[in-house]
C-alpha cells in the first residue's frame, strides 16, 4: 500500500522542464557516477565539482 495516492500525486504535480545549464551539470555526474568514476574520488573532489 501506497503512502499517497498515484492518481492523486499525478493529478497535482506537474513536472517542471530541467534548464539546460542543471541539465548539463546533472549528465556530467551521471558520466561520473555510470562507470565508477566517482567512488575513487575523494569528498572533497566532490564539493568542487557540485560547487563548480
Amino acid at each position: 500500500m501506497n503512502l499517497f495516492n498515484q492518481k492523486t500525486l499525478k493529478r497535482h504535480i506537474k513536472p517542471a522542464p530541467v534548464p539546460a545549464d542543471h541539465l548539463a551539470a546533472l549528465d556530467a555526474w551521471a558520466d561520473m557516477i555510470r562507470p565508477g568514476r566517482v567512488y575513487a574520488l575523494k569528498e572533497p573532489a566532490l564539493h568542487e565539482e557540485l560547487i563548480a
